[in-house]
């Protein structure tokens, strides 16, 4: 049996996909918040809240799913689950989840690590290709000397 997706704008479906344009680059964003009932303020909240986080490199980033789901149901405490995967262009995608009982704190904190997790995975790659180039120019500088 195949399991159907969620349609748009029903309750439990996906709520929103925005496209968010900056600098002539597109990234889009799309936030689900399962079985719970999410109000356009929360929904809002969240768009920006990872909009921010990951805006200084809105040109790596293709696209980013929000899930909050209500884990262990109407039991309490500690249930709500928010999962955010951040795919990005030419890396392997970043996947962040945390778990708390209020919506809002558990999405910031998300967002949070989202940026910092993002700017270090950056900061490795321009690491690593600096030190490609580096080795570049060492091995033809040293060619060079060895063939004068």
């Amino acid at each position: 049996m195949v399991a159907k997706r969620p349609q748009a704008g029903i309750i439990g479906g996906f709520d929103s996909v925005s496209p968010i344009f900056e600098k002539d680059e597109l990234m889009h964003l799309s936030t689900y918040f399962g079985n719970l009932e999410a109000a356009p303020s929360l929904k809002n909240d969240a768009s920006e809240a990872i909009s921010a986080a990951v805006g200084h490199f809105q040109s790596r980033v293709r696209k980013v799913n929000i899930s909050v789901r209500d884990v262990n149901g109407p039991k309490g405490g500690e249930d709500l689950c928010c999962r955010c995967v951040v795919h990005l262009k030419r890396m392997t995608p970043i996947v962040i989840e945390e778990t708390g009982a209020n919506v809002r704190s558990l999405i910031n904190r998300v967002a949070d690590r989202v940026s910092y997790t993002l700017s270090q995975k950056v900061d490795r790659v321009k690491q690593s290709s600096r030190s490609k180039k580096t080795r570049k120019r060492f091995a033809e500088t040293s060619l060079v000397t060895k063939l004068n």
